[in-house]
């Protein structure tokens, strides 16, 4: 083994000691330092594409969070509001509503490429969502009667509340996929809105028992005897 070993040996110094055993090993080694050269090009390339890619992503995530913390702070609002008499020229006519609806509107500048798809679908949803919310806002003012409007403020709180938390979610997700200083899992937003909504439709329901009451009421007022002791409703 050692033969072999020193016959190499002895071959490959002969072979460099020649013309062509020169130019081939400087050739080879040319080609040993272009292709190192070649991969830390890329190496450096690809760093500077992934830091690039983390600050647009970073910057894009921080819009995102103050744009929908506002906006569920906005439909927060929305969810609280009792609303208020509508009294033109001290004349008690309407209920209407104190604060007014939020749109949503993304900056421009936002790179929506850089998220996972379900994320990304669920944040470009909000709008959609918000615009079927204000649908069934419009349609429960237009059914209720003036000037008490019963039912239409709590259908709004209860359609803004709804809002508010899938936003909520929207930006839970998004802080779990990536996490930043300045996102959170808004898990106390969560529980506030979730303890409203159980609120709103508790007295929903007790609503509905005392309008089934009252109905029955108006009923049993409707039944009027005659003298010869048959019953009389009328039509």
């Amino acid at each position: 083994m050692m033969q072999l070993l020193t016959l190499l040996f002895e071959w490959a110094a002969a072979a460099i000691s020649t013309d062509i055993g020169k130019f081939a090993l400087g050739a080879a080694g040319a080609l040993a330092i272009a292709w190192v050269n070649t991969r830390l090009g890329i190496w450096r390339d690809e760093r500077a594409d992934s830091r690039k890619r983390e600050g647009a992503t970073a910057y894009s995530v921080a819009l995102i969070e103050s744009t929908l913390r506002r906006y569920v702070r906005d439909c927060m609002a929305v969810m609280a509001d009792k609303g208020e008499p509508d009294v033109p020229a001290g004349v008690y006519n309407d209920w209407k509503s104190s604060v007014p609806p939020p749109t949503l509107v993304y900056p421009d500048k936002i790179d929506w490429t850089l998220f996972e798809p379900q994320t990304m679908y669920q944040a470009l949803a909000i709008p959609n969502i918000e615009a079927h919310c204000k649908t069934a806002v419009q349609w429960a003012y237009d059914q209720a009667t003036p000037p008490d409007r019963h039912g239409f403020i709590e259908e709004r709180q209860r359609r803004f509340a709804q809002l508010a938390i899938f936003s909520a979610r929207v930006q839970a997700d998004f802080h779990r996929h990536h996490p930043a200083p300045y996102t959170s899992d808004q898990s106390a937003i969560i529980a506030e809105i979730s303890n409203k909504l159980i609120e709103l439709e508790a007295a929903e329901k007790e609503q509905e028992r005392e309008n089934a009451i009252r109905i029955a009421s108006m009923n049993a007022s409707a039944v009027l005897p005659v003298p010869n002791g048959e019953i009389f409703k009328p039509s």
